[in-house]
């Protein structure tokens, strides 16, 4: 009986490490800040923009200080129908894509070394305690923050001055439009490529914004 009892609270031990060890990984360490990319589905832009700033945020040692999520507004109260998927890669010919956005796009993630971890991604909705978390809401367009119906401003104004344009960190008003439906290989290119380019060029601006 002694022997079994050992057994079991060496088993609950383990168990209890196990947990903490997974909920450090999925929460927010203390001290760090979160940025918050939003766009409509997070399918695409914000996806690259996650994932760019994740890498220079690992590259210059600055993981214990700053965490970068996505999300959607695509499945919140006012847009409530999610997205047809769950990631850019089952918006191909085989699954009936029109626009055919993933084989338009995969050559240029690869291209940007961006294309294992886009692959693992899962599209989520945004939620009120993302924006309550967040430090920072970078969105990608302007209909993300302004829309009437869906939009940040329209449902959940109270964060709306935790928010700014993407393109402002390079300071432009323009946003990224969304790529979805467009048959063009180019257009798609481009997009990636802009999103990079800024993520790169405005990550200091970014972490001004962030720290004042």
């Amino acid at each position: 009986m002694k022997t079994k009892s050992s057994a079991l609270v060496l088993l609950a031990f383990v168990c209890t490490l196990v947990a903490a060890e997974v909920n450090a990984q999925t929460q927010p360490a203390a001290s760090s800040k979160t940025i918050l990319v939003v766009d409509r589905g997070n399918i695409q832009r914000s996806v690259v923009a996650q994932l760019v700033f994740q890498r220079i945020i690992k590259e210059r040692g600055l993981e214990q200080r700053y965490r970068v999520i996505s999300r959607g507004m695509q499945g919140t109260p006012a847009s409530p129908e999610i997205p047809m998927h769950n990631n850019l890669r089952f918006y191909s010919a085989a699954n009936g894509s029109v626009g055919m956005e993933w084989e338009h796009s995969e050559p240029t993630l690869q291209e940007l070394g961006l294309l294992a971890d886009f692959t693992q991604h899962k599209a989520t909705v945004l939620t009120r305690k993302d924006l309550e978390e967040a430090t920072l809401v970078i969105s990608m367009d302007t209909p993300t923050v302004s829309d009437p119906t869906y939009g940040i401003e329209a449902q959940f104004k109270e964060f709306r001055a935790k928010v700014m344009l993407f393109t402002e960190l390079v300071g432009s008003g323009a946003g990224i439009a969304d790529g979805y439906g467009s048959s063009d290989p180019k257009r798609h290119r481009q997009l990636i490529l802009d999103v990079d380019r800024i993520a790169r060029q405005g990550f200091d601006e970014l972490l001004r914004r962030v720290n004042k």
